[in-house]
């Protein structure tokens, strides 16, 4: 099988941020060519068949550009070249003590003590194994090892550091075993100039056809979605993981490093034009990531070229247009941002989460490190990666077993009553009241926070469902003063105010009130989902502070 025939809807998630996906046979095929016909003989387990027919790698390196290597009988077990992944892994980091983002290298890290234990690796680098990593014991069981003795020692190291693999679960489920985690990283951009010069044949200079401005709207050359078809994302909020404070061990608390809020006074990130100062450029900034819409930049509104690249991550895009000047109607929202970016850095978000979700993990009878075992415990393992002489029948008893302890998490979960005052909390001392009109109408969107946290892990909002009830007559700033107090407001005004309600709350959701769950809450649909038999909480969302 070819990356081209690599289709359909298991792997339509995958092509939104590989270029390349192969499965497993074809891509070692590719790899090791004098080893074509010799991956798989008659005797071999058919979960090590499987294993090969039903795994994919992906990556960003095109099919005419990967190595190829002879094959040599292996010297040295699976465990032990794991290790050496663990050393390369670990010296593609920016610094020794810096750990790269894979997801082998989850539970590592370099040993800072001279009491602490850890693995000897090639050049004096000692790792330290400190949690538990599921993936390095799959990769590593009986079906990884005979693949070892099949293909040799360089092709599966390339395997481990230079690829992502994904393995086949049950229900047409994919799990990451290797590579930078698919949550860190940028979709494929999707080029809207490219779009509209290729496949619309619009010439962006004169902007004549069909009213295209020469800052190149998308939204003017095709139809866009309608606020029904818009979905809040709800899964988003899944799987995070802690970030820490640079040169500390304590966890930072906030929005994320890499949000926009936090990025604004990095020297060179935001393009300013040489009339405004360096405040009003910020502004700007934040603007065009709250209403990239205003901008002719992409968005989720457009139908056949929407981009999927956050709100919080469309720099490059925003780079590589030409500084303009800001929409006449965004003047009135202008000082709102700019009160946003101060009342950001002002807020305390730690003592916020203190006081309204306070941590079950720091009771004196509970250690953390109890919590990262359950999370192991419950997580269940593929019946092809049990490891080597143990069969499904053997394990039952002890899953089962497993799967009880596994309720205790519950115990150190925060209700949703918390996290919603949490995330009330935040809203008040970050966002401006004046965004949302009146007490009626931030009332309104409150109770839709709470819906959303109370969402289970396949339920998700629409911004149709999120409009609905609000007064969008009350948001002053979507207008424009008027001379005349007594005229009524036109229809194109409003509909351009409603406009400008659905993209600052889709921002409000998608990329301020997710980052903010996900990064600061650990929310994890794994908890509940494998518990079977307690159907009150399947599919329920864990939040741990």
């Amino acid at each position: 099988m070819d990356a081209s025939s690599a289709s359909g809807p298991k792997t339509s998630l995958l092509k939104q941020y590989y270029p390349y996906i192969f499965t497993l046979n074809h891509y070692l095929n590719v790899l090791i060519p004098s080893k074509q016909h010799d991956l798989a003989v008659d005797d071999d387990p058919e979960t090590y068949r499987t294993l090969l027919a039903t795994s994919f790698v992906a990556t960003h390196t095109p099919i005419k550009d990967i190595p190829k290597f002879p094959y040599f009988l292996p010297q040295c077990s699976q465990s032990e070249l794991m290790d050496r992944a663990h050393g390369e892994l670990f010296k593609r980091g920016k610094t020794p003590k810096k750990r790269p983002a894979n997801v082998l290298l989850f539970g590592y890290r370099v040993a800072e003590t001279w009491d602490e234990d850890g693995k000897l690796q090639p050049g004096r680098l000692a790792i330290s194994n400190y949690a538990i990593n599921s993936m390095v014991t799959t990769l590593t069981g009986h079906d990884w090892s005979l693949l070892l003795q099949r293909i040799g020692e360089g092709p599966m190291l390339h395997l481990l550091v230079h690829t992502s693999i994904f393995l086949h679960l049950q229900h047409g489920s994919f799990c990451q075993a290797t590579g930078k985690p698919i949550y860190d990283t940028e979709p494929i951009p999707t080029s809207a100039k490219r779009f509209l010069s290729e496949d619309l044949n619009i010439n962006e200079k004169s902007g004549k056809n069909r009213g295209i401005s020469k800052q190149g709207s998308i939204e003017t050359a095709v139809g866009f979605h309608s606020a029904s078809t818009i979905k809040i994302d709800h899964l988003k909020i899944f799987y995070g993981r802690p970030e820490y404070q640079a040169g500390q061990r304590g966890v930072f608390f906030g929005l994320p490093h890499k949000h926009v809020l936090n990025r604004l006074g990095e020297q060179g990130m935001v393009v300013q034009r040489p009339e405004v100062d360096e405040s009003t450029a910020q502004v700007e900034y934040l603007a065009k990531h709250i209403f990239p819409r205003q901008f002719g930049l992409s968005n989720v509104f457009v139908s056949k070229a929407q981009s999927r690249t956050p709100y919080g991550h469309r720099d490059l895009e925003i780079k590589t247009r030409l500084p303009g000047e800001i929409p006449r109607r965004l003047q009135p929202v202008l000082p709102l941002i700019q009160n946003l970016i101060y009342r950001h850095h002002k807020t305390n978000y730690f003592f916020i989460l203190e006081r309204t979700c306070l941590s079950k993990v720091q009771r004196p009878e509970v250690a953390a490190v109890d919590v990262l075992e359950f999370l192991s415990k419950t997580a269940q393992t593929p019946d092809d990666q049990l490891p080597i002489g143990r069969s499904s029948s053997l394990v039952e008893p002890q899953q089962e077993q497993e799967r009880k302890s596994g309720t205790k998490l519950a115990e150190y979960g925060c209700t949703h009553g918390e996290v919603s005052r949490f995330a009330l909390r935040v809203t008040v001392e970050v966002i401006p009241s004046a965004f949302w009109g009146t007490e009626e109408n931030f009332q309104h969107i409150f109770r839709r926070i709470v819906e959303f946290i109370e969402c289970r892990r396949y339920e998700n909002s629409t911004l149709h469902g999120l409009l609905q009830g609000l007064q969008l007559s009350k948001f002053d700033w979507t207008f424009l003063p008027r001379t005349n107090s007594n005229a009524g407001r036109p229809l194109s005004d409003t509909m351009k105010g409603r406009e400008l309600v659905e993209e600052f709350l889709y921002w409000y959701f998608d990329s301020f009130l997710i980052p903010l769950l996900r990064v600061r809450v650990m929310s994890s649909p794994a908890c509940f989902s494998q518990l079977g038999q307690d159907d009150l909480l399947r599919h329920r969302v864990l939040y741990i502070s």
